[in-house]
């Protein structure tokens, strides 16, 4: 109603080639904090990140299990990134960031990466049910993520040796196996071997993991088959069951939560 732009078009969906459709725009002052970075000496758009990795759209038996309504889930810190070297761990579930609540992944990616590298920001953040804060240091995106990209590349893999130890699908439709002799120092869970067509576990798309390694069911850490028995037998129809999941031969490169409720 002013006359002013709040938004510059970037394209267009139509089905008929023209300018009929819905069109997208950029907001206007991410225009602008673009324009200025351009025109500055460095000639270059820069984004600030924090150095983890989340994963987005996770099921709400999740949030359930791990006591929290919004947030993000860190399930990767980059080795010596800003995050970890504020004290952020794996599985610590940030909530705000400078007093404002973060709703999913992508407001926190939304507010993080228009931070200058160097300035600093408060993260509140869930650990075991207790509320902290820290104070972390902005870094380079692109930097942060070439290092993290690196650190992956260098992570070693297991010998091979034949597993034992098998469960039955039972209760989620998961056969399991203890890790092989010689696998990734550090790691610990239970290896899937199978996963029952139409099963609980195949409905929450543990059939897209086989060959990965459960660590954990329901935040409780699977270190063998007889641990995994027991947590997996004490649950109930119209339980939520959250599982989580890394691949074994990336073990430090973050792990992917599965979840759903039993029927």
């Amino acid at each position: 109603m002013a006359g002013e732009v709040i938004g510059v078009n970037t394209a267009i969906y139509t089905q008929s080639a023209g300018n009929e459709g819905i069109g997208f725009a950029m907001p206007s002052d991410t225009i602008v904090d673009v324009y200025n970075q351009l025109i500055s000496p460095g000639h270059k758009v820069v984004r600030g990140s924090i150095g983890i990795s989340f994963q987005p759209n996770l099921p709400s038996a999740v949030a359930r299990v791990y006591g929290f309504k919004t947030g993000v889930i860190i399930n990767q810190i980059g080795a010596g990134q800003p995050a970890a070297r504020a004290g952020l761990k794996t599985g610590d579930i940030i909530v705000t960031i400078d007093g404002h609540a973060v709703t999913d992944g992508d407001d926190l990616v939304a507010i993080i990466s228009v931070k200058k590298p160097g300035s600093t920001v408060d993260i509140g953040y869930l650990r075991n049910g207790q509320q902290a804060h820290a104070t972390v240091t902005i870094g380079d995106r692109d930097k942060v993520i070439a290092a993290m990209n690196a650190a992956d590349g260098q992570e070693g893999e297991g010998n091979e040796s034949q597993p034992n130890g098998n469960v039955s699908p039972a209760k989620l439709g998961i056969t399991v196996q203890d890790l092989p002799q010689g696998a990734p120092s550090g790691l610990h869970g239970v290896l899937i071997e199978s996963v029952k067509p139409g099963s609980f576990a195949d409905e929450i798309g543990v059939g897209n993991f086989q060959g990965a390694v459960i660590t954990a069911v329901n935040r409780h850490p699977v270190h063998n088959v007889q641990e995994f028995q027991t947590f997996v037998g004490a649950l109930h129809s119209g339980d939520d069951v959250v599982l989580e999941i890394v691949d074994p031969q990336r073990p430090n490169s973050g792990n992917e939560m599965l979840g759903g409720t039993l029927p």
